[in-house]
């Protein structure tokens, strides 16, 4: 995929409301780009402060994808990660 295709795919993240629908999208791996949401930004700047975190969305926002971005920087901080309850 070229510079071009890419912001084309990306232009739909750029209307006042992400549908449930993009969101499932984000769910295919692309190694090359990666967008670096400003929740995962929040948790990374604030792991030395934070004692618990909970995350909460419907099936395909990016919940798991989340945490296993995390997964590494969770598990320096000592953090438990509780899945499905």
């Amino acid at each position: 995929m070229n510079v071009k295709e890419k912001v084309q795919e990306l232009l739909k993240y750029c209307s006042s409301y992400q549908g449930h629908s993009y969101m499932v999208d984000e769910r295919r791996i692309d190694e090359t780009f990666r967008v670096v949401l400003s929740e995962e930004t929040e948790i990374i700047e604030n792991l030395e402060h934070l004692h618990f975190i909970l995350l909460t969305g419907e099936a395909g926002d990016g919940k798991s994808h989340l945490l296993r971005s995390l997964g590494q920087r969770l598990s320096d901080y000592r953090f438990q990660i509780y899945q499905d309850l």
